[in-house]
């Protein structure tokens, strides 16, 4: 019998309470609408990954309506919650083909224009909430400028850990902070570590909340192609940066996370748990479902 993906996380102590989901029609209308941005030659999307990503909020409570248009104000007023994850300039997009044909060098132009910067920003400050889920280089340099508008400095590269694989970020070594995100709105959502497998590390003078802070052993290599990192790369230390952050502008809240694999590879991986044999990279990073939850229950102040 295949179990919903919320039975999976359930099953798994991930998720340990339904949400009050009903069928009546009016109780339906009142969940909060998340808009998920499909105008971007958004990454996850061209993956096919988004399928579990969806079906995971689904299941949650939420609704779903997918953005295929720029950005406007009237149409962000419809929802929310905007998702914007794995968002590309069209020059570093991937090729809708067999091949996946890509350009990933630089440069890695914004993804967006200055008009709908402007928009999300005016909508963020009028109430609205913002998800940015970004990666490594080209994604980092492709919401650089979207960041900047919040007061956020990406690092336009990879984000490595020299000493682990994974980046374990937990309460017992002080990376994952003491946060009502992180503490959860119930018990059974408090997170005690998160994992990431990579991305990109950002950094704020705004009156950002960190929730996922690097240590001392973290860099930043910044190559002229992604993936592409020799012992010549140029790298930075980005010990204290970021790679997961919320803050409240106006009257909105925005959440930054810079890495896509903890939400969007770890939800669909721990579906297929059984068949990943004795080495499932996903055992690390169990409790990430719920720190997605407790962040978009954050944002739209919508009980798990």
């Amino acid at each position: 019998m295949k179990l919903s993906f919320l039975s999976i996380f359930i099953f798994l102590g991930v998720v340990t309470s339904a949400p009050g989901v009903s069928d009546n029609a009016s109780a339906v209308a009142q969940r909060p609408l998340v808009l998920i941005d499909e105008a971007h030659f958004n990454y996850q999307l061209v993956e096919g990954s988004d399928k579990p990503f969806a079906a995971f909020l689904q299941e949650s409570g939420y609704r779903i309506s997918s953005l295929t248009v720029p950005f406007e104000k009237d149409l962000l007023d419809t929802g929310q919650v905007l998702i914007i994850a794995m968002p590309l300039a069209e020059r570093n997009r991937i090729y809708d083909n067999p091949d996946m044909t890509e350009d990933w060098s630089l440069p890695n132009p914004s993804a967006f224009s200055d008009h709908e910067i402007a928009v999300i920003k005016e909508w963020v400050v009028d109430g609205g909430s913002l998800l940015v889920i970004f990666d490594h280089m080209p994604v980092a340099g492709a919401v650089t400028e979207l960041s900047r508008a919040f007061g956020i400095e990406v690092s336009n590269g990879h984000a490595r850990d020299s000493v682990t694989g994974p980046m374990i970020f937990s309460r017992s070594n002080g990376t994952l902070t003491d946060h009502v995100i992180t503490n959860g709105f119930s018990p059974a959502e408090r997170i005690e570590s998160v994992a990431t497998f990579g991305g990109a590390a950002f950094r704020s003078d705004a009156d950002l909340e960190p929730i996922l802070v690097f240590g001392p052993s973290v860099v930043s290599f910044t190559p002229d192609v992604a993936h592409q990192i020799t012992d010549e790369t140029r790298s930075i230390s980005v010990n204290g940066w970021f790679q997961g952050a919320v803050g409240t502008f106006g009257h909105g809240r925005a959440a930054f996370f810079g890495e896509a694999g903890m939400f969007f590879a770890v939800i669909s991986s721990l579906s297929e748990r059984d068949d990943c044999g004795d080495d499932c990279w996903t055992d690390v990073a169990e409790q990430n479902p719920q720190l997605l939850l407790n962040v978009l229950g954050w944002l739209s102040e919508f009980p798990n």
